[in-house]
């Protein structure tokens, strides 16, 4: 984000410099100069205050810099940032991330549970990394098995459990499996054997089928 931002400065400073007859120590400009001197201004103003609000606003809690690395702003709740979030966490920005205060928007980065810097606190915001879903699982089907037909969100369901399960404690794994083959069950075919298996490794299994 850096780059993009101080890229396109230096660019249109170029170009001012190129198409102008610009000379930095004189103070009597022609109107054309003054106007493009103006209109840098303004637009160095929008790009140092408003960069990181429209594209995180516009882009769903992203930036250029943040969709390269796979990284997007959510609210604490999960749900994206409302303009409201996005204008508090990043008015902030300046405080926490520039000369000595920068050193304490890192130390929050770095000790903070949330990985919180002090404008997404405000903004109750937080930075994720986005994980890809693997498409593949959702068009494997059982051999000979007749398709099943499960929503998106179901399919979501199902496979992001095979690949968060392990990050639950056993309690709170037999909880979720259970409640998941609840509403599952009447949608997956199951054979005597499968239906008197536990929940986890029902849902297991079904993964597999579908």
């Amino acid at each position: 984000d850096f780059a993009v931002r101080y890229g396109v400065i230096l660019l249109l400073y170029f170009i001012f410099e190129l198409v102008t007859d610009f000379d930095r120590f004189r103070i009597d400009l022609a109107w054309p100069e003054k106007t493009y001197a103006l209109l840098f201004i303004i637009f160095f103003f929008v790009n140092e205050w408003f960069y990181f609000t429209i594209f995180e606003w516009a882009w769903n809690g992203q930036t250029p810099g943040k969709r390269v690395l796979g990284l997007r702003v959510i609210k604490l709740d999960g749900t994206p940032p409302t303009w409201m979030e996005v204008v508090l966490r990043n008015f902030l920005r300046p405080i926490d991330t520039s000369g000595p205060f920068a050193l304490v928007g890192i130390a929050f980065i770095f000790f903070h549970p949330l990985r919180q810097r002090p404008g997404d606190m405000v903004g109750q915001t937080v930075v994720v990394r986005e994980r890809a879903i693997d498409w593949e699982l959702l068009q494997h089907e059982a051999e000979g098995a007749a398709p099943t037909r499960l929503s998106p969100e179901e399919w979501e369901l199902l496979h992001r459990f095979q690949q968060e399960q392990a990050t639950l404690d056993p309690a709170a794994r037999s909880k979720v499996a259970h409640q998941l083959r609840g509403v599952l069950a009447p949608k997956i075919p199951s054979n005597e054997e499968q239906t008197r298996q536990d929940d986890v490794a029902w849902l297991q299994e079904a993964a597999k089928r579908v």
